[in-house]
């Protein structure tokens, strides 16, 4: 809240390149992602996208930050 009458809302831009083998996997890696996003396990910043086996598919950008509202 600021002065009273204003308000932030929270906000969160995202970035993700995927390079997968398969629609299947695209799948597992966004829900994956999603579900840490739900878990508030990622911060604003650059993170490595990795399938079940460890390698490494992409990358993910996310930046959060906060509008003024009225």
């Amino acid at each position: 809240m600021i002065d009273g009458d204003d308000s932030v809302e929270d906000r969160v831009k995202c970035d993700i390149e995927i390079d997968c083998a398969n629609g299947q996997a695209v799948a597992w890696v966004l829900r994956n992602l999603a579900d840490k996003l739900g878990r508030d396990e990622l911060d604003t910043g650059w993170h490595d996208v990795n399938v079940p086996n460890g390698d490494e598919v992409g990358k993910i950008y996310l930046d959060f930050y906060g509008i003024e509202t009225r």
